[in-house]
């Protein structure tokens, strides 16, 4: 289990916190900017600190429900990345979804 933590940690630390609008699927917009205001807010505000960005983002009031409704509706329109270089489609706020219901894996020591 400890192994699981730490590679999703690692897995994540390599997406980062922040959504960026531009990583949104055009039907998503609206559904997604509550989520892109708190992964910018969070990375901000904890700059250089990947456990605390992640904090940040999964305490924060209705953050599951946030990302889940934005997580959805990328899943369904093409998924998240578009400016990356190997233009596969991938799902960055599902990402940060599994990392916020993984016990353990946001806590701060």
């Amino acid at each position: 289990m400890q192994n699981k933590l730490i590679a999703l940690f690692f897995a994540l630390a390599a997406v980062g916190t922040a959504i960026d609008a531009n990583d949104i699927p055009a039907a998503c917009k609206t559904q997604c900017q509550p989520v892109v205001e708190l992964t910018q807010g969070c990375d901000l505000a904890n700059d250089e600190n990947d456990a605390a960005e992640y904090a940040c983002v999964c305490n924060a009031i209705d953050a599951v429900v946030q990302l889940t409704t934005c997580s959805d509706c990328v899943a369904a329109n093409g998924g998240t990345d578009f400016d990356d270089v190997d233009d596969a489609p991938e799902n960055d706020v599902l990402e940060i979804l599994t990392a916020c219901k993984t016990p353990g894996a946001v806590e701060i020591d």
